[in-house]
């Protein structure tokens, strides 16, 4: 029942763009309750995701082939340094 740190930090980020199943919650949830390496990787996943969407960096329909420009790479830093 016990999953990895490579399946947890798959589940991770899996859950950032689609509901998890109840077995896989849980497991995240034990595994993240045991690893402070795995709990931090989610907080730093959390973290980036909300500044991308605070800035609102994407357009809405998801193009995969979008690309930052510059202005947005810059504000982008500016705001990790900030919260860093």
């Amino acid at each position: 029942m016990m999953i990895s740190c490579d399946e947890a930090t798959y589940i991770i980020s899996k859950n950032q763009h689609q509901k998890l199943g109840f077995i896989k919650r849980i497991q995240l949830k034990i595994h993240l309750l045991m690893c402070n390496y795995c709990r931090r990787y989610e907080n730093q996943i959390r973290f980036i995701t909300g500044i991308i969407n605070k800035l609102k960096l994407f357009p809405e329909n998801n193009n995969s082939n979008y690309r930052l420009d510059n202005q947005q790479k810059e504000n982008l830093q500016k705001e990790i340094s900030k919260a860093s």
